[in-house]
């Protein structure tokens, strides 16, 4: 197989030794593992505000030949390129979820060290709501990945709950 093409905002790009290709042949979406150091891989870093933890990088594929055994799944069509992007709507909501936590937990010393005429700001009903509201968010965030995770785990059909998840924790985390 001749592998080319181009995929920016990679995560990891720079310290990755493998990566999974995602690619069409034959009117069939197949899987291929390569290795970063093969001819024809071209990997450069990218810069994107907020997002420097992820150490995203573009790759790009120019004829890299791959044999057969790169490829993922005995037969042609058996590659589940569907069950791989749902488990991976749950890896980002369970980051969703982390940074929103992270929030909270800065939110509210701030907000009862932070003196507002006299008092601290949680005393202020509307500040109060807001921050209980951010919680019971953030909890509903966790029990949908919760969710997706443990029906995932058990062989069942979580495209939904992966779906729901990530577009809640998407809307929140923003």
């Amino acid at each position: 197989y001749l592998l080319n093409g181009v995929k920016s905002m990679v995560p990891l790009a720079g310290d990755a030794e493998l990566m999974l290709v995602i690619a069409t042949v034959d009117d069939s979406v197949q899987g291929f593992v390569v290795t970063t150091d093969q001819p024809g891989v071209t990997v450069a870093k990218e810069e994107y505000m907020g997002l420097h933890a992820l150490d995203l990088g573009r790759v790009t594929l120019d004829q890299v030949e791959v044999n057969a055994s790169a490829r993922l799944g005995e037969a042609q069509n058996e590659f589940a390129l569907g069950r791989l992007l749902d488990l991976g709507r749950i890896g980002i909501s369970a980051m969703a979820v982390g940074v929103c936590q992270a929030t909270l937990d800065y939110v509210i010393p701030y907000c009862n060290e932070r003196v507002a005429f006299g008092e601290p700001i949680t005393n202020r009903q509307s500040v109060a709501f807001m921050i209980g509201d951010m919680a019971t968010e953030l909890e509903a965030m966790r029990l949908m990945v919760y969710r997706a995770a443990a029906l995932a785990e058990q062989g069942q059909d979580f495209h939904k709950q992966s779906h729901l998840a990530r577009l809640q924790c998407a809307r929140y985390a923003m």
